[in-house]
């Protein structure tokens, strides 16, 4: 019976790499997720600074470009490794729609409050995403 944590993971779109993958094509799965929660909490960290006026804009949204290629390269990287590609996708769909609605938010000057906003929701779900699929291995480590 899966636990409310892997059902949670499975709905929001952010299931991470197959249990039946490959072991190598996993432990890349999670140095690469290690990269994107990185970015990710830096990125929250600078919307901080920014609210604060300790950074200007320019440079929040230069890193949240940083960010968005980070995501990006993780999606590309991981998807090209697994052998059920299609699952992988079906499976963290979030990626895709953070990758697919970031790049005209953030490269078409489609600066408004809002899709701006949407955008940062979005990767703080990836990031609550990563933290659990995270918990759930140390919780499965004999």
């Amino acid at each position: 019976m899966k636990t409310w944590l892997v059902k949670l993971t499975h709905h929001l779109g952010m299931t991470g790499v197959d249990e039946s993958e490959p072991l190598r094509v996993r432990h890349w799965a999670i140095r690469l997720e290690a990269l994107s929660l990185l970015a990710t909490v830096i990125l929250l960290l600078s919307v901080y600074a920014a609210e604060h006026r300790w950074i200007g804009t320019l440079l929040l949204h230069e890193i949240e470009i940083v960010v968005l290629f980070v995501l990006l390269l993780e999606l590309v990287l991981i998807t090209a490794m697994v052998e059920h590609k299609a699952r992988y996708l079906r499976q963290n769909w979030l990626a895709l729609v953070i990758v697919f609605v970031g790049m005209p938010v953030l490269f078409l000057e489609m600066q408004g409050a809002l899709p701006v906003f949407f955008l940062r929701v979005l990767k703080v779900l990836l990031l609550l995403g990563i933290m659990l699929r995270l918990a759930m291995r140390k919780a499965h480590r004999p």
